[in-house]
């Protein structure tokens, strides 16, 4: 979040931190760490339980009990909690630039490189959330698609002899492909083949959400992500193309501690 704190306030956003901790460890932590935005201390864990984030899990005799599940509220002026993100393994954490590119919409938060591909068919775009990823911590891959005047490529599900367009990751060892999500497809009647089926056209946004999987120093690697997809006109469809878009990535170590 310090890392990206101008972004947000620049956007308007404030950023909060509320812990079960005491005043104390949190002035030391943040210290120690640089942390120039608020962090509340609810040592009893009223507004945790308030907001039911309690880990009951965790015996009350524990010197962790009253630790909250971690997770990230927005709320909009109106005090209204519009969205949130919590994650069940408390070793994953999501990335600030996540929160500011999917949920805030801001149009550039510090995202990584961008790769452009263009064919007759359509222009591709293809950028990671962020330009750094830690072991534990999600980033999201984007991909988006202009298609060319008429042309179309297929969704999911369409029979077989047809092909969806899907996006891939090569293997690099230090990401872990979750999940894609593609966009609700619209229906197109092909008269000539008796035949309905799922297609996109004009432009369309395409979410691969990653993990981080391993802690290497600060290395800078590569992934690979490949775009397979098949065009179709009124006429005709060309043939199946596979295209890749080589996006590096920084490594970054676990930066935070436990403060005594």
């Amino acid at each position: 979040m310090q890392r990206n704190l101008e972004t947000f306030i620049r956007n308007g956003i404030k950023v909060f931190a509320i812990s079960p901790d005491s005043q104390d460890t949190l002035r030391k932590f943040a210290e120690k760490y640089h942390i120039t935005y608020s962090l509340l201390s609810d040592k009893e864990s009223h507004v945790i339980r308030e907001f039911g984030i309690l880990n009951t899990n965790i015996p009350e005799d524990h010197e962790w009990f009253g630790v909250p599940y971690p997770g990230v509220y927005m709320v909009g002026k109106d005090g209204l909690v519009f969205d949130k993100t919590f994650i069940g393994d408390r070793c994953i954490r999501e990335s600030a630039n996540d929160i500011l590119q999917e949920t805030f919409r801001v149009k550039d938060p510090g995202r990584g490189e961008v790769q452009v591909v263009t064919t007759p068919h359509l222009t591709a775009r293809a950028y990671f959330a962020s330009p750094t990823i830690r072991q534990g911590q999600l980033t999201v891959l984007t991909v988006e698609i202009s298609l060319a005047h008429d042309m179309h490529i297929y969704g999911r599900p369409v029979p077989e002899g047809y092909i969806a367009v899907e996006l891939t990751l090569g293997a690099s060892g230090y990401l872990f492909l979750d999940r894609v999500d593609y966009p609700e497809p619209e229906e197109m009647d092909l008269e000539s083949l008796d035949e309905r089926l799922p297609v996109y056209s004009g432009r369309l946004k395409i979410k691969a959400h990653c993990l981080g999987i391993k802690e290497d120093g600060k290395e800078v690697f590569q992934v690979t992500a490949r775009l397979r997809y098949q065009a179709c006109d009124d006429r005709q469809c060309y043939l199946p193309q596979t295209l890749t878009f080589p996006l590096p990535l920084q490594s970054l170590p676990h930066d935070w501690e436990p403060v005594e």
